[in-house]
């Protein structure tokens, strides 16, 4: 009869046979899938790394639209740009001496948003819009002179704008709400021909910018895991309270309901 294995021999046996089961490729680890007509051709992906909450980048795409208006009365209009005479001629005016009180209307809203911690998000985001105005003329002060400021057929207006969002996500099911400030700039453009009481006429451009400082509320309605449809307002302080936005969007988020669906 051969000689017992001593108890050093065992544990060290025990040992080797626990590291090789620790080292060993365990299939459960991965996924893997063919992509070709070769035998063998597989990708892998980790395990849980196409559904794990913890291993799905937080970020969301949208697009849609949003109405907005901003009153004229609070924005300084500034020449960007003339033609049609042999010099340029700068000239500014404030916004309440046009002959309409608001621009804006309908534009094309998106943005990208990430989530931060938890249900705290931020993101940015972008909208303009093509807009005009029937009004044919109007007279403004512009450095001690008089300009008439004309258009046949009225003023296209044009409207740009940015901002970051800083939010909390209340999940409520298929439902959430959502409370945001909206931090950045709007830029306004008027093209017109401009008349003064001497001289040639000229086509001009003007411009103004104003900041916004804008407190939202938002709702949600989710139709899959990754979409969800969403309706924000919101108002702009630095605007005396009396520009608004109104916007309805269609996100694809990534990770499913935003990584949580009840409080």
């Amino acid at each position: 009869m051969g000689r017992p294995v001593s108890h050093p021999i065992r544990r060290a046996l025990f040992v080797v046979g626990v590291l090789l089961l620790i080292a060993w490729p365990r299939t459960a680890s991965a996924s893997c899938r063919e992509v070709s007509d070769v035998t063998g051709e597989q990708k892998c992906f980790r395990f849980g790394s196409l559904w794990s909450l913890e291993r799905t980048p937080p970020f969301l795409f949208r697009f849609g639209m949003r109405y907005s208006d901003i009153r004229t009365e609070g924005l300084d209009f500034s020449a960007s740009k003339t033609r049609g005479v042999s010099y340029s001629m700068p000239y500014d005016f404030r916004g309440r001496s046009l002959g309409f009180r608001t621009v804006g209307g309908v534009s094309a809203d998106g943005g990208l948003g990430f989530f931060i911690a938890g249900q705290l998000y931020s993101g940015i985001e972008t909208h303009i819009s093509l807009g005009h105005t029937t009004t044919r003329a109007t007279s403004v002060e512009a450095r001690g002179q008089t300009l008439r400021l004309t258009q046949d057929d009225g003023f296209n207006t044009t409207l740009f704008g940015g901002a970051i969002p800083i939010g909390y996500r209340i999940p409520l099911g298929r439902a959430a709400l959502r409370t945001e400030m909206a931090f950045g700039v709007e830029m306004v453009e008027i093209s017109h021909e401009v008349a003064p009481l001497v001289g040639r006429n000229w086509t001009g451009t003007a411009t103004a910018y104003r900041g916004v400082v804008e407190p939202r509320i938002a709702g949600e309605i989710w139709f899959t895991q990754h979409i969800a449809l969403a309706v924000a307002g919101g108002v702009n302080v630095i605007g005396g309270s009396t520009d608004h936005s109104l916007s309805i969007s269609l996100a694809w988020h990534i990770r499913a309901l935003d990584g949580a669906s009840t409080l």
